[in-house]
C-alpha cells in the first residue's frame, strides 16, 4: 500500500514539473529579430502570433493597395503603387497570448524626376515690320527647368526690344517693334536634371512671302544608275518664305512613307530614301516644293538595274558525233525544287545571270543541245549573289583647321582600301565629348573635306568620317582631337589713309588712322619701314619698341634723298599688311617768304591814356592796309610793349628798329618759341617816331610799320594796353 502511495506521488510530481516547463513554453511574449528594412521585419515569439500594420497611427486594411503577408517568421507590407501619399511613419506590431511588440520605419517617396516635354508647340508666323513678335510655348517637366532661346543657332537674351520670359511652363519670346533683321528660324531649349528637349525650328518671316526653290545633285535630274538590292537616296535642299511643304509622287501617285520607303523632311530639305530596291522602283520622282508665294516641281530620273552573275564553264567533252547547236542554262533557289530558265540559246560558254537578289543562293545548271536533243545537266555548287567587293576601310584620322565661333572644318584622308568599288562618298558625325554621335551632312560629301555649320561657341566637339561605295559604309575613322569653336584671331587690316604731313631736309612726320579691323585681338602698336626711291629694300624705322599713336617722325634723313614710307599694325598673332604711302618725298627744307598783316582793330588811330600799354597785332599778309601808316598816339611816361608771333620756314630772323636804329639797348628785346617782344618801359617824347618789324630768312623778307606819337605826362592809371604783331607762315 505505501508503494503504491509513493509511485503515485512521484508521477504527480514529475507531471507537474513537464507542464510547468511547457506552459513557460508556450506563454513566451514575441519579439523583433530584425528591424523593419524597408518594409520586412522577422518575428520570434510563442504562436499563435497576429501581426498588423499601421501608417500614422491609422490601421492598414489589406486590399488592392496593401498586402500583408506573414510566413516563415517574416513580416511583408507591399504597395502594389507608390505615390506621395504613402510617405509617412509606419509600425508592424506583433501580438500573442502572453504579451505584444512593435517596429517603426519611415517611408518617404521622392516625385520622380521628368524630362521636359514641349506639350504646346511652336508655329511658323508672319509678322509685319514694325508690329509686335510673340512667340510661346509649353513645357512640362521636373523643376527646376531651364529655357534658352536662339536664332539662327545664336542664343537670345533679353535685351533692347527683346523680352525674354517663363511662367507656369509658358516660355515667351517677345520683340517690339518688329524689323527684318529679326526674321530667321528661332528654337527653344528647355533642360533640366533629366534631360533637355529642343523645340522644333521655327520660321519667322518679317511680312515678305519668296517663292520655294528646289537645289539637287544635276546627277539626279540627268539620272542615276543603282543596283537591285541597294538603297536609293534622293536628297533635296528647299528654301522659300514661309518654309514650303516637299510632296514627293511617281506616275502622278504620291509617295509617303512605308515600307521601304522612308521620306525625312525638315524647314531646310528633304530626303527620299528606299531600302533594297528593285526593278519596280525605275522611273521619274517629281519632287513639289509648295507655299503661298508659289510652287516649285523637279524631276529625279532613277534606273534601278538587277543584280547579276557571270557563270563560265567548258565544252562537252563529247559532243555526241554532232556539234552542239546552244546551250540550256536554268537557275534555282538552292532552299527550292523547281528550276527556272535563264537561257535556251546561249552560243557561248559563258552568260551573265539577271534578276537576282542580294544575299539570296543559287544553283544553276547548264545543259547542251544538239540536233540529235539535250545533254544530261552540269550543276554548280550552290553560291549567294553578292557583291564581288567589300565596304572601304576606314578614313584616316579627321583633323580641324578654320575654326571660328560657330563653325569648323574638317579633313581626313582617303582609306587605305576602297574595297575594289570606287568611293561614293563620305559622311561625317560629331558629337559634344563624351556623348551621343549625330550625323553631320545628309548628301555624301564627295571631297576630303567638309565645313561643319551650326556649332556652339565654347563646346568641345569630336568628329569621325565613314566612306561609302557600293557595297556599303566602312567602319569609322579614328576620333578626332577635341575641338572647341571660338572666335578666330588674325593679323590687323592695313592703317587707313597714311601720308606725309611735313618734311624737313632731316625729317619726314607721318601720320594715319587706325586700321578698320583689329582681327580679333587689340592693337599692340604699328611699325614704319621706309626706303630709298632707287632701291628694293624696306628697312625698319622703329626698331626697339612699336609706335603707340598714329604719328610719327621719321630722323636721320639725308638731303636731297628721295624716300618711300609705308606703315603697318601689329597684335599678338603678328604684323598686318603693311599700307604704302601713294607721294615720295624728297628730303630739303620748304622755304615760305614772310608776309604781314595787321590786326583788323589796328587800321586805325589807337589813342590811349599815359601809362597804359600800346598792343598791336598784325598777322602775316602780302599787303598792309594805308590806315596803319597814319600813326598812333600815346602819353608820354606809358610803357611801350610790342610784341609778334613769328612762323617761317626756316625760321626767320627777327629786328626791331625805330627811324633805323636798333632798339636793343633803348628797350628790352626778347623771344620765346614763336613770340618775339619789345618793351620800352617808361615812354618819352623822343620815343616817337616810325616803329618797324623785320622778318628776314632764306626765301625772303618783310617789314611792318608802326608810327608812334607820345604826348603829355603819364596819368594815374594802371591800365595796359598792348599793340600786338603776329607773323604767320
Amino acid at each position: 500500500m505505501e508503494r503504491r502511495t509513493i509511485i503515485r506521488d512521484l508521477v504527480s510530481y514529475v507531471t507537474c514539473l513537464l507542464l510547468q516547463s511547457f506552459i513557460s513554453f508556450i506563454t513566451e511574449p514575441p519579439y523583433f529579430i530584425e528591424d523593419l528594412e524597408p518594409m520586412e521585419c522577422r518575428i520570434a515569439g510563442s504562436s499563435p502570433i497576429e501581426v498588423s500594420w499601421m501608417k500614422d497611427g491609422e490601421p492598414l486594411r489589406p486590399g488592392r493597395e496593401f498586402s500583408m503577408l506573414y510566413d516563415d517568421n517574416t513580416a511583408v507590407l507591399q504597395i502594389s503603387r507608390g505615390e506621395m501619399r504613402h510617405s509617412g511613419e509606419y509600425t508592424c506590431m506583433a501580438t500573442n497570448s502572453v504579451g505584444s511588440a512593435s517596429c517603426r520605419a519611415k517611408l518617404t517617396l521622392q516625385e520622380a524626376k521628368k524630362p521636359p516635354v514641349f506639350d504646346v508647340p511652336l508655329k511658323s508666323v508672319t509678322v509685319d515690320e514694325g508690329e509686335k513678335l510673340s512667340l510661346r510655348c509649353h513645357v512640362c517637366g521636373s523643376p527646376p527647368l531651364k529655357i534658352q532661346w536662339m536664332k539662327d543657332r545664336k542664343e537670345l537674351t533679353s535685351a533692347g526690344s527683346t523680352r525674354i520670359t517663363f511662367s507656369d511652363g509658358m516660355a515667351c519670346l517677345e520683340t517690339s517693334p518688329a524689323s527684318r533683321h529679326d526674321a530667321g528660324d528661332y528654337l527653344c531649349k528647355a533642360t533640366n536634371n533629366a534631360g533637355s528637349e529642343l523645340l522644333t525650328v521655327l520660321n519667322v518671316t518679317g511680312g515678305v512671302e519668296v517663292p520655294p526653290t528646289i537645289e539637287v545633285d544635276v546627277k539626279l535630274i540627268e539620272g542615276i544608275i543603282v543596283k537591285a538590292g541597294t538603297t536609293i537616296r534622293l536628297p533635296a535642299i528647299i528654301k522659300g518664305i514661309p518654309v514650303p511643304t516637299a510632296k514627293w509622287s511617281i506616275e502622278g501617285e504620291e509617295i509617303t512613307s512605308q515600307g521601304k520607303v522612308k521620306i525625312d523632311t525638315d524647314n531646310f530639305s528633304t530626303v527620299l530614301s528606299i531600302n533594297e530596291c528593285t526593278r519596280s522602283h525605275t522611273g521619274t520622282y517629281l519632287l513639289t516644293a509648295s507655299n503661298p508665294a508659289g510652287t516649285k516641281t523637279v524631276a529625279l530620273n532613277v534606273t534601278v538595274t538587277p543584280e547579276s552573275m557571270m557563270i563560265e564553264w567548258l565544252p562537252p567533252k563529247d559532243d555526241g558525233g554532232s556539234p552542239v547547236t546552244n546551250y540550256i542554262v536554268e537557275k534555282r533557289e538552292s532552299n527550292k525544287e523547281s528550276w527556272g530558265g535563264v537561257s535556251s540559246s546561249c552560243l557561248t560558254t559563258q552568260l551573265r545571270i539577271t534578276r537576282l537578289q542580294k544575299g539570296v543562293e543559287y544553283v544553276v545548271r547548264i545543259r547542251a543541245e544538239n540536233k540529235m536533243g539535250i545533254g544530261a545537266p552540269l550543276e554548280s555548287k550552290p553560291t549567294v549573289a553578292e557583291h564581288s567587293f567589300t565596304p572601304p576601310s576606314p578614313p584616316g584620322k579627321p583633323q580641324t583647321s578654320g575654326i571660328s565661333e560657330d563653325a569648323v572644318t574638317v579633313a581626313w584622308t582617303i582609306p587605305l582600301s576602297d574595297g575594289g568599288s570606287p568611293i561614293i562618298g563620305y559622311i561625317i558625325e560629331r558629337r559634344h565629348k563624351g556623348g551621343k554621335w549625330i550625323r553631320v551632312n545628309k548628301i555624301p560629301c564627295r571631297d576630303l573635306r567638309y565645313r561643319v555649320l551650326g556649332l556652339f561657341e565654347g563646346s568641345e566637339y569630336e568628329f569621325r568620317v565613314f566612306a561609302e561605295n557600293i557595297a556599303g559604309y566602312s567602319g569609322p575613322s579614328p576620333i578626332s582631337d577635341p575641338c572647341k569653336p571660338c572666335r578666330p584671331i588674325t593679323v590687323p587690316s592695313p592703317p587707313v589713309n597714311p601720308k606725309v604731313k611735313d618734311y624737313s631736309k632731316t625729317t619726314a612726320d607721318l601720320v594715319w588712322t587706325k586700321p578698320t579691323k583689329d582681327g580679333g585681338s587689340p592693337i599692340l602698336g604699328y611699325t614704319v619701314e621706309m626706303k630709298k626711291a632707287d632701291t628694293e629694300e624696306w628697312k625698319k624705322v622703329n626698331l626697339d619698341e612699336f609706335i603707340k599713336p598714329c604719328a610719327y617722325r621719321v630722323t636721320g634723313l639725308k638731303e636731297g634723298m628721295t624716300y618711300r614710307f609705308r606703315v603697318c599694325a601689329s597684335n599678338m598673332i603678328g604684323d598686318g599688311e603693311p599700307r604704302e604711302i601713294p607721294e615720295s618725298i624728297t628730303a630739303q627744307d620748304i622755304l615760305i617768304p614772310p608776309e604781314i598783316e595787321l590786326e583788323a582793330t589796328c587800321r586805325d588811330h589807337v589813342t590811349v591814356r599815359v601809362g597804359n600799354n600800346i598792343n598791336i597785332i598784325g598777322y602775316i599778309k602780302i599787303d598792309l592796309d594805308a590806315s596803319l601808316r597814319k600813326g598812333l598816339t600815346v602819353r608820354a611816361g606809358c610803357p611801350i610793349r610790342l610784341f609778334a608771333v613769328i612762323r617761317g620756314r626756316p625760321a626767320p630772323s627777327v629786328t626791331w628798329r625805330r627811324m633805323g636804329v636798333d632798339l636793343v639797348r633803348r628797350g628790352h628785346v626778347d623771344q620765346v618759341d614763336t613770340m618775339s617782344f619789345l618793351v620800352i618801359p617808361e615812354s618819352t617824347r623822343e620815343d616817337s617816331g616810325r616803329y618797324s618789324l623785320t622778318l628776314s630768312n632764306s626765301a625772303g623778307e618783310k617789314a611792318v610799320y608802326v608810327h608812334v606819337k607820345v604826348l603829355g605826362e603819364k596819368e594815374n592809371n594802371s591800365d595796359t594796353f598792348f599793340i600786338a604783331l603776329t607773323f604767320h607762315q
